[in-house]
């Protein structure tokens, strides 16, 4: 399961980074602090359903794009 949470994690942080939007940025868009942002992209945090499907809508990709392998 952590390796799971690490992995969309770090697939949040890469959507964040491509959509050239800093954590503070993801704060002001969506009220989610920081801190909570920088949690779920280090996979020390669970995320909802919901909140993954804002995140991606916020950063403009498909959800499924999150949930692909790296190798896809």
């Amino acid at each position: 399961m952590k390796d799971n949470a690490k992995e969309l994690g770090a697939r949040l942080a890469k959507a964040r980074r491509d959509a050239s939007m800093s954590q503070q940025a993801v704060e002001q868009a969506t009220g989610i602090d920081q801190t909570v942002v920088a949690r779920m992209e280090n996979g020390q945090r669970k995320i909802g359903a919901l909140t993954i499907k804002r995140l991606a809508d916020l950063y403009g990709i498909p959800v499924a794009t999150l949930f692909e392998a790296a190798n896809s």
